[in-house]
């Protein structure tokens, strides 16, 4: 990883550990195979010693992820620095929004050439305040540094361009960043499916994804007598003022609305235990990894008409695609699904 090592070297950098394991190991296994020497760049979490485990180096930066602090940021900005310059990077690939500016500029200072990309635009553009226009501002100075930026879904690109965050000529499309299909294979629907219908939601808890539109949703179909599960499956994030809290949970599981599932490592034994894959985000998605997961694996899913998700659901065909931000709509795409036959439904992940 330093001039010792002439293997040549590739550095990922996000916001969590997580992340780069979560959606980004088929990259790093892709880049090994190729030849690189992969440096894992993140705020350490339990997924560290995993990532080291597949043969990463990884180093921690510190990242206040959730704050708008100038301290902070700027001792990142320099911690950015001093990583990068401790090893013999040869080029760099950033995720998310702080390593998108603070890592582009490092690299900028440092000669080290990067591409920043957006994976979605995320509350950025669903919360307009002053940490928005902040937030574009420092964009538009990284991006200046950046060698390209790549972005999910042409929808992202064009704002970034219109708005002036980056040059039309830097600008790379790449429609999502894919799943192994190997991994999420198709199964055999329904064999694992008993009892009442199952709705899964599989996501970082936090209101942009829908989450409370869910238990209303869910509240909504119950009221109608439909015999149905509505299960949750993802982490709390107590930091995010957006964060979904131990004390909904606990509510909703008293009430009877939603069964959470805690976390997990492998989302496929709860999807093939699912009849339906949900996520009714209002999140501005790039293209939202769960739903290629479901759709790798043949599921029927319901998504909200939101960017990134007609990616991936065409609407009657594939899965129901509801209206953003009302739980009635999902609802109705919900009661939908229950009313079609088993055969139906399994064809609706033969798209």
């Amino acid at each position: 990883m330093n001039a010792i090592n002439e293997t040549p070297t590739i550095a990922l950098v996000a916001n969590t550990a997580w992340s780069l394991y979560n959606f980004r190991l088929g990259l790093i296994k892709a880049l090994q195979k190729a030849g690189w020497q992969v440096l894992a760049i993140a705020p350490a979490d339990e997924y560290a010693d995993i990532l080291a485990g597949y043969g990463c180096h990884f180093e921690h930066i510190s990242l206040d992820n959730y704050g708008s602090s100038p301290v902070k940021d700027l001792k990142s900005l320099f911690e950015f620095i001093k990583i990068y310059r401790q090893y013999k990077i040869d080029f760099i690939f950033h995720y998310t929004i702080k390593p998108n500016i603070y890592g582009s500029l490092a690299a900028a200072y440092l000669n080290i050439p990067s591409i920043a990309v957006v994976t979605g635009l995320g509350q950025l553009f669903t919360h307009l305040s002053w940490k928005t226009y902040l937030a574009r501002a420092l964009y538009a100075i990284a991006f200046r540094k950046a060698h390209q930026v790549w972005f999910l879904n042409e929808s992202d690109a064009s704002i970034f361009s219109q708005l002036g965050i980056v040059s039309e000529s830097k600008i790379n499309y790449l429609p999502s960043e894919g799943v192994n299909t190997r991994h999420f294979q198709q199964y055999a629907y329904g064999l694992l499916t008993n009892g009442s219908f199952k709705f899964l939601l599989a996501a970082r808890l936090i209101a942009e994804k829908g989450v409370r539109d869910f238990v209303e949703a869910a509240r909504l179909v119950r009221k109608k007598g439909y015999q149905a599960e509505f299960q949750l499956l993802g982490f709390l994030e107590p930091d995010n003022p957006s964060g979904i809290t131990h004390q909904e949970i606990r509510q909703w599981e008293a009430e009877g609305a939603i069964r959470y599932l805690g976390t997990t490592k492998d989302v496929r034994p709860y999807l093939e235990k699912a009849d339906c894959l949900v996520l009714p985000t209002y999140y501005r998605e790039g293209v939202p990894r769960i739903l290629m997961e479901g759709a790798s694996m043949q599921m029927p899913l319901i998504a909200t008409d939101n960017v990134g998700c007609r990616q991936v659901i065409e609407d009657g065909v594939n899965g129901f695609l509801c209206r953003r931000k009302d739980p009635v709509s999902l609802a109705r795409c919900m009661e939908n699904m229950m009313m079609l036959s088993f055969e139906e439904r399994a064809r609706f992940g033969l798209l």
